[in-house]
């Protein structure tokens, strides 16, 4: 009978053992998350990029420099679609701004969502958009002191009747 025992756990010992490893592994993996994405991030990038510096090792340039060439085009090409992607923030807020219809839509689209998820989610949303709101509410206030008075109180009003509006529409979900 302790023979039959010993063979139960024997059998349960190596499943055991590798949830052990695994959760180990897991936790490793976990904790070392911002040394490890950034080197899986740097070998999946050496592999795309290569074929393009040994286009240029073809072409007669030595290897530093098609390196150095390949970086720099790349990252021109990174900046520019940075640039590109800012520029087309920056029109979206000013269209906001300048558009009711924008605004409109927009409550629509935040009634329904909070209509479909539910108050908890949304609740940690309004609370997002609540510190996003005071920090653009403290960027326009660095800003009045160098534009206009009358200028900056209409720009403050109409951010204010958007806040009041967005927060009316919280309030009464």
């Amino acid at each position: 009978m302790g023979i039959q025992s010993a063979d139960k756990t024997s059998r349960w010992l190596p499943p055991l053992a590798i949830a052990v490893l695994a959760t180990i592994a897991v936790a490793a993996l976990y904790l070392g998350q911002v040394i490890f994405i950034p080197l899986a991030l740097g070998i999946i990038l050496s592999f795309l990029l290569q074929p393009i510096v040994r286009l240029l090792e073809r072409g007669g340039l030595p290897r530093v420099p098609s390196v150095v060439t390949v970086v720099l085009l790349i990252s021109i090409v990174l900046a520019g679609i940075g640039w590109s992607v800012g520029g087309q923030l920056r029109d979206l807020a000013h269209d906001l701004r300048a558009n009711q219809t924008y605004i409109s839509n927009l409550e629509s689209k935040i009634f329904d969502l909070r209509r479909l998820l539910g108050s908890g989610a949304m609740a940690d949303l309004q609370a997002t958009l609540e510190r996003v709101g005071t920090r653009l509410e403290e960027v326009e206030g660095d800003a009045q002191n160098k534009t206009k008075v009358n200028e900056t109180k209409v720009l403050v009003q109409a951010e204010r009747n958007v806040s009041t509006t967005v927060r009316q529409l919280f309030d009464s979900c």
